[in-house]
């Protein structure tokens, strides 16, 4: 979580997300330092929301994170290939989990070596594409 708040600045937390983590230690701890924060769709945002959530398989969390990144016009953490595929459609800014660790690496949030470490973690995890896990080892 550290990573994201010294690269964005502000979290913002959709209400389906917060509630499939409400219990995590690290979001609490966001929200009690301030940069963490709640976000509510709009009504518009929420036609949004549901639309997506009819005409594809991602999760409410996703479609309210694409509804909310469309008129924030900020990047978007996503690890859900789909929901990336969405937001690639949409024109929508974001990042999967390989992004965000090259990001930092470039930012000089995490020496290589710990990006390295991540990454394997990363991919034993989330298992991403190995051309994705691969290319970002030749860009580190």
């Amino acid at each position: 979580m550290d990573l994201i708040r010294d690269i964005y600045g502000t979290l913002l937390i959709p209400p389906a997300v917060k509630q499939d983590l409400d219990h995590d230690p690290y979001l609490q701890q966001a929200f009690d330092d301030g940069w963490a924060r709640n976000a509510r769709l709009s009504p518009d945002e929420n036609q949004r929301m549901k639309y997506l959530l009819k005409h594809t398989t991602i999760s409410r969390g996703e479609a309210e994170c694409l509804a909310l990144a469309g008129r924030k016009r900020s990047t978007l953490l996503l690890s859900d290939k789909e929901a990336r595929a969405v937001a690639r459609i949409q024109n929508i800014e974001h990042l999967g989990p390989v992004g965000l660790l090259l990001l930092a690496l470039q930012y000089r949030t995490i020496s290589h070596l710990d990006f390295r470490k991540a990454l394997l973690e990363t991919a034993l995890i989330l298992r991403p594409e190995p051309a994705v896990v691969a290319g970002a080892l030749s860009a580190a």
